[in-house]
């Protein structure tokens, strides 16, 4: 069985209080966590591996579709943190990760 999952590991809010822009870092959300822990042991888990030329080429995109529709962009340097937690509780969970390389 495969299953897929999409993630955000970063957002912005503009708040109404001071109209500026702040980065938020996420963390994975406990139901995703949750359903690693359910998957039989040993699974192995794939994670998508990004190298930082692979995120300047998806910011360059962005600024560029932002750019188009006339809006603004923003993003913030990708934290490792979001993806340390997933893969610790991997581990912690008896899965294999595995890592996607282009």
């Amino acid at each position: 069985m495969i299953k897929l999952y999409g993630v955000v590991h970063g957002c912005s809010l503009i708040t109404i209080f001071d109209s500026i822009e702040h980065a938020l870092r996420l963390t994975p959300s406990e139901e995703f966590i949750e359903d690693l822990k359910t998957l039989p042991k040993g699974s192995r888990i794939g994670i998508e591996y990004l190298s930082q030329e692979d995120w300047s080429e998806i910011q360059s995109y962005i600024d560029e579709l932002a750019d188009n529709e006339g809006v603004n962009s923003f993003y913030y340097e990708s934290s490792s943190s979001y993806w340390d937690n997933i893969i610790n509780n991997c581990k912690k969970f008896g899965h294999e990760v595995v890592f996607f390389r282009r």
